[in-house]
């Protein structure tokens, strides 16, 4: 069937966007639904593509869009305007003509318009695309309506819209655009509502923006509007804002123009009780239908309310699901913050850490922690039923604190808040108590029989052992599976994992805590202060750090081999790929790389998520890090410095004692300090061996996932073997099984466009089931204007050149510069062997990173929100890592 030229809204093709685009499909959907649209039409998709056919402008098209890049604005900005003024001076084919002049006699030929562009691409759930084609507004005639169309037709290639294509994705060939011919309503009152708040993020409360006139003045910004928040449940005027309105828009020959409010209105309420009513049942009905909160265009004329277009709001972060049932307020904690790895996390590698963490569930089952909630390609932990005991409101934030300041603030906040506090007084679910006999207790007799009478003579050694043993077991388990059986013994192993192969170590890393906690309230002095600083660096048997070595033991290889060093500058810059084989010419090296693999090969940034890949697969970050230090790596620097840090710290440890006095009590001190102090320096390092072993058995998972995928890509069932990641586990056990048919290839292109979309988003630490996000940051009193306030986690004051760094694979770190980054996990680490500073936006005194620092001797501050935007590559910066902030002393942009 031929696709038409024009529809009405009333017609039932109208809805499809890739005939009429996004605001004309939403405009047929809401006219069709009973919604009250103004009266209108489109001029389809069908109509431009057949009109730039004609011209023969596609092909220009398709030459003039090609290889654009963001990297050269000024071509971008010449070869739209090329393509604006082919289409602009070609003429509207008399068929088209004819079509459009019956539509608009339908419609009412005395009457002005609104026309507006309405691209594919346009008002979609991921992508609004607001503002960047044209509208034209009081249109009237027919000649002026087509000239209109035509321009909306160019508007496709304004150097924005090009522009915003290229940052989101969209290829130039495939968008198209229709235009919305819309009978203009000459409004009294207009503006936007938001069915959740787009600045709280709260998803029960609409925000509504108000002016007099058309919504013009607003849209383009030339006036304040009125600001009014309404809880969505009781429509309660929470907010009433009045701001001065000097100016508004109203229509006029062919146009419109702006003329000054009335004095005795500039500073009046726009909307009446009524209307404010009015508008936030039609918000409520509109978000209802849609399933989504909307961004709403409306307008009042001769007090008719009337809806212009609607789009979601694409700036939102969701709420975590599942929902809850309950009516308390829930307040979900980011995990990805806990494990300072705040990107995405693939489909599977959700489902695999929703396995791998039983809260909520017998450790015997294999399903997924019901405590463990997905939002935006991350995972949040509904910590309500903590939050909502006595004792477990004030426990947990003073806990978390340690890991994250910040999030431990805002969680204040909301328990502390009167809506918390009404609404959480019946809680739904209440405190097991088989949670403390069954986990808390066993582990806090193991904690103190640690503490008293450990063993400390080879923990570590003896630590690593054991796990690689645990893992072994289960390895070889799950060879003696095959099929789809393997698999799900595969994810069996994965439930049972925490409980059976990472739980005992809690004890033994919950003593090194507890030791430098204790010898912080027995060592009062400001010497034996300064004696315990120095005892926390160069501390041995950090998995991590040693891991960190090694990487400076291959940077120092490779400074003596000028060929090598060419060789990974192409591998890095993408001109050869990654083959182990590259290094045979080099065998020494060869050599050191093949045992780093053997150890840590597994590693690499944003491990926790396992769809990422590994060093042994693809070293590029790794590479990176190598080559960045060449100048300073003809020595062994990074060891002398670390024994010299040993050796500091030694020293401390017995001059720590010697300021202990010559008494009994002094004596009975001295043995409990002595005893501590061997447990912090043999238990503390500790910290990352579970992340180690997770990482590892992790490893052996991902290889078992991939050999499956193989086999599914073989069978047809998948197009590539990676597009298994955006499956998660119990859909891959499904989908394995011969007999079973799911629309797979439907639902992996859906997710990656999810992933996208979750890329652009910023997770929130902390978020309530309303969807609100609070705002509280850190802060320290009398400090400068304009200083950065976080969390002190490494002491130490240093100044030097800031390098911001988002991805360690593309971006180096030179030795001396003060690191910047969003997080760090293990896969970042190695940076640090030669960074001046550390400044992470997320973290807390026992994240990974504050650990390494501390043991590196690197002043550290850590929680700076926003650090990497405040912050840019090249300014002079000082880190306060005693007090906890970072000064900007230059800026070579200003």
């Amino acid at each position: 069937m031929n696709k038409p030229y024009i529809t009405h809204f009333n017609n039932p093709l109208g809805i499809q966007n890739a005939l009429t685009g996004g605001k004309g499909a939403n405009l047929a959907k809401m006219s069709q639904a009973g919604f009250p649209v103004p009266i209108g039409f489109c001029v389809t998709t069908t109509a431009y593509a057949q009109f730039v056919k004609i011209h023969q402008i596609d092909d220009e098209i398709i030459f003039y869009m090609k290889d654009l890049s963001l990297e050269d604005p000024n071509q971008i900005k010449e070869h739209s305007a090329s393509i604006r003024n082919l289409i602009q001076a070609a003429p509207i084919p008399e068929v088209m003509i004819r079509l459009i002049t019956d539509a608009w006699e339908i419609c009412g030929s005395d009457t002005a318009y609104a026309v507006r562009s309405s691209a594919t691409a346009e008002d979609m759930p991921f992508a609004s695309f607001a503002g960047q084609q044209d509208t034209y507004l009081n249109i009237k005639g027919v000649f002026p309506l087509l000239e209109a169309i035509r321009n909306c037709w160019a508007s496709l290639f304004t150097e924005r819209a090009v522009t915003y294509r290229i940052q989101n994705g969209f290829n130039h060939n495939q968008v198209q655009i229709a235009v919305v011919v819309q009978k203009m309503i000459n409004a009294d009152v207009s503006g936007i509502l938001f069915t959740a708040d787009p600045v709280t993020n709260n998803h029960k409360t609409i925000s509504i923006n108000a002016s007099y006139g058309l919504g013009e003045a607003l849209v383009s910004g030339l006036v304040n509007p009125d600001l009014i928040r309404v809880d969505k449940d009781n429509l309660n005027v929470l907010q009433y804002e009045i701001a001065k309105k000097e100016v508004m828009i109203e229509s006029s020959d062919n146009g419109t123009h702006k003329i000054p409010v009335a004095p005795d209105k500039m500073n009046n309420a726009v909307l009446t009780p009524s209307q404010i009513t009015q508008l936030v049942n039609l918000g409520k009905q509109v978000e209802t239908y849609y399933g989504v909160p909307q961004d709403i265009e409306w307008a009042i004329s001769q007090d008719q309310l009337y809806l212009l277009q609607t789009r979601p709001i694409t700036s939102l972060f969701p709420i975590p699901v599942p929902f809850p049932i309950d009516t308390n307020l829930h307040i979900y904690f980011s995990f990805g913050h806990a494990q300072m790895m705040t990107e995405p996390i693939s489909p599977m590698g959700i489902s695999v850490l929703q396995l791998f963490l039983p809260f909520g569930r017998p450790p015997q089952e294999v399903r997924p922690s019901p405590y463990l909630l997905t939002a935006g390609g991350r995972i949040y932990a509904d910590i309500t039923p903590i939050l909502n005991t006595r004792k477990g409101k004030h426990l947990f934030p003073n806990v978390l604190v340690v890991a994250e300041p910040v999030a431990a603030n805002q969680i204040r906040h909301i328990v502390e808040s009167p809506t918390f506090q009404k609404r959480n007084k019946k809680p739904a679910t209440r405190f097991n108590p088989r949670t403390f006999t069954d986990w808390l207790l066993p582990i806090f007799i193991r904690l103190i029989g640690w503490l008293l009478f450990g063993n400390l003579s080879q923990p570590s050694k003896q630590t690593l052992e054991k796990n690689q043993a645990f893992l072994d077991t289960y390895y070889n388990r799950i060879q003696g599976f095959s099929g789809v059986e393997r698999l799900i013994q595969l994810q069996s192993t994965m439930a049972v994992l925490l409980n059976k192969g990472v739980v005992w170590m809690a004890p033994i890393i919950g003593c090194g805590v507890l030791s430098i906690k204790l010898l912080t309230r027995m060592l009062k002095t400001e010497q034996q202060r300064e004696y315990l600083k120095k005892i926390q660096r160069g501390l041995e048997g950090n998995i991590t750090t040693e891991m960190d070595l090694m990487v400076g033991d291959l940077a120092a290889a490779l400074a003596n081999s000028p060929a090598l060093n060419e060789l990974f500058e192409q591998v890095v810059q993408g001109k050869i790929a990654w083959e182990e084989n590259l290094l045979d010419s080099f065998p020494d090296f060869q050599l050191l790389w093949q045992q780093f693999i053997q150890r840590y090969g597994m590693r690499g940034p944003g491990e926790i998520d396992i769809a990422r890949p590994r060093w042994q697969v693809q070293p590029q970050s790794l590479l990176q890090i190598m080559l960045s230090n060449l100048t300073n790596q003809n020595s062994m620097a990074h060891r002398e410095h670390y024994a010299q840090l040993i050796a500091e710290s030694k020293i401390a440890q017995d001059n720590l004692l010697k300021t202990l006095p010559n008494s009994l009590t002094g004596w009975l001190k001295k043995l409990a300090v002595r005893r501590l102090l061997l447990v912090f320096t043999r238990l503390a390092p500790l910290r990352e061996h579970p992340k180690y072993m997770i990482v590892r058995f992790m490893d052996m998972m991902r290889k078992e996932i991939q050999a499956a995928a193989n086999q599914m890509v073989a069978k047809g069932k998948l197009e590539t073997p990676d597009d298994i990641w955006y499956l998660r586990m119990e859909e891959l056990c499904t989908a394995f099984a011969d007999n079973e048919e799911l629309p797979l290839r439907e639902l992996i292109l859906e997710r990656k466009l999810d992933y996208q979309h979750f890329v652009q988003l910023t997770p929130p630490r902390v978020i309530t089931s309303d969807g609100e996000i609070p705002t509280t940051s850190l802060s320290i009193a009398g400090l400068s204007v304009g200083a950065l306030v976080g969390s002190p986690v490494s002491t130490g004051v240093v100044e030097g050149l800031a390098r911001v760094i988002m991805d360690p694979r593309i971006e180096r770190l030179q030795s001396g510069e003060i690191l910047v980054a969003p997080y760090t996990d293990p896969g970042w680490t190695p940076l640090f062997i030669h960074a001046a500073g550390v400044v992470l936006e997320t973290g807390g005194l026992m994240t990974h990173g504050s650990v390494i620092a501390r043991e590196y001797g690197i002043p550290a501050v850590v929680g700076i929100i926003d650090a990497t935007r405040k912050i840019t590559t090249g300014m002079h910066i000082r880190v306060n890592g005693d007090i906890g902030y970072v000064e900007i002393i230059d800026n070579p942009i200003e």
